[in-house]
């Protein structure tokens, strides 16, 4: 059996254990109370963590947004650009046909003025001509009133040769 010495010692050493536990017992009051402060300062910061990770999230979600958006104005803006330099490169080709058109119309305003200037040319001419047609045709035609007369007397002379060489009784072939 256990004899009384070992179990006062043990006693003892139950107490001081005991006495101990007391001692710490008293320190336990304010740790629980620091426990549960603690323990509400974690379900704040939990409930405040949990808040950020909202925040967190719906910002990565806006930030993926944007990200699409910049991704897709973007390629507009390159979809613009490429256009920009496709019509500045239409505009300079116009530019340079307008050019090439004005110098067309130049040309042909030079032609069309020598044309108008040598059918000034041809018009006065054709008048010159028309003009001494005209003298001609009325030359000709009193040549022509001329030349009628002339046979006119040359047939009376004849006529009255003839009728005269008739009456004498003498005819002269080719003798007129």
């Amino acid at each position: 059996m256990v004899s009384a010495v070992d179990l006062y010692s043990e006693i003892g050493k139950l107490k001081e254990e005991v006495s101990a536990l007391q001692k710490q017992a008293v320190k336990v009051k304010p740790l629980e109370i620091e426990l549960k402060k603690m323990t509400q300062e974690m379900q704040y910061f939990k409930v405040e963590c949990e808040k950020e990770k909202a925040q967190k999230t719906k910002a990565e979600g806006l930030l993926n947004k944007e990200r699409e958006m910049k991704t897709k104005m973007k390629s507009t803006l390159d979809d613009i650009k490429k256009k920009m330099v496709a019509m500045e490169k239409k505009e300079a080709r116009l530019a340079l046909d307008a050019k090439f058109d004005q110098k067309a119309r130049e040309g042909q305003v030079k032609r069309a003025r020598i044309l108008e200037h040598n059918l000034t040319e041809v018009t006065h001419d054709n008048f010159l001509q028309t003009k001494l047609r005209k003298e001609a045709e009325n030359r000709a035609s009193y040549m022509d009133v001329n030349l009628q007369r002339e046979r006119s007397l040359r047939l009376q002379d004849i006529h009255s040769k003839v009728s005269v060489s008739k009456v004498k009784g003498v005819f002269i072939v080719g003798s007129f």
